[in-house]
């Protein structure tokens, strides 16, 4: 389901429906973000939603080298 954001071109939702907060590491092991920023995810301009996205790949790859 894409809220009127999404539609509007802003980049969509990371989320992968696997919604599992890792202590240690400080995010989400399904999508890479943290807590506040899935919290905020719906009110964050185009821009800070591209920074969160550019940074996901590289937080996600941290939790394959524990």
């Amino acid at each position: 389901m894409n809220d009127q954001r999404e539609q509007s071109g802003l980049p969509p939702s990371p989320c992968r429906r696997i919604c599992r907060q890792n202590a240690e590491a400080g995010f989400c092991e399904g999508c890479g973000r943290t807590v506040l920023e899935v919290f905020r995810w719906t009110s964050l301009a185009a821009a800070e939603r591209s920074s969160i996205l550019s940074q996901l790949p590289g937080r996600l790859a941290s939790l394959n080298k524990a």
